[in-house]
């Protein structure tokens, strides 16, 4: 706060820091379209049953944070920038709907089966 007095009149002058909202920005991984192909009239396999397993990620790069490589043992994060979702579900996603779309099997879902699937896919 600044005060000057000029001539018997009081100016008082405020000089306030703003602060800048913080904007967090969420990513997602999508498939290009390049990728997404038109599907076979009927599946190659289609008395077979695949799951789509999450995909492993280690602990360093699992969480929310998007996480750099810097050098060999070196992880850098993000401060403002995080996934959407779990970067598990992020990645597994696309690879279900990429086999689903191939039309390669009857049946894909990333879900629990009543019975043994014919194929696991994991990654």
């Amino acid at each position: 706060m600044v005060t000057a007095v000029t001539g018997g009149v009081s100016v008082l002058v405020l000089v306030g820091r703003g602060k800048k909202a913080v904007v967090h920005k969420y990513c997602l991984i999508e498939l290009p379209e390049l990728l997404v192909h038109q599907a076979l009239s009927e599946p190659m396999r289609p008395e077979k049953v695949a799951e789509i397993l999450l995909v492993s990620i280690s602990s360093a790069f699992g969480g929310r944070r998007i996480a750099v490589r810097e050098k060999d043992h070196e992880i850098s994060y993000f401060v403002y920038h995080q996934w959407a979702g779990s970067p598990a579900e992020i990645i597994t996603a696309p690879v279900e709907k990429f086999i689903q779309r191939a039309a390669v099997f009857g049946e894909v879902s990333g879900e629990a089966w009543r019975s043994l699937p014919d194929y696991r896919i994991k990654g």
